[in-house]
């Protein structure tokens, strides 16, 4: 549970720096 959970957060924080890269970007 636990390790799913921190998969989960991970790839939200993930998609949460390519969101803040691609509006530097831009």
């Amino acid at each position: 549970m636990l390790i799913t959970v921190r998969r989960v957060s991970k790839r939200k924080s993930f998609k949460a720096i390519t969101k803040l890269k691609k509006q530097i970007i831009i």
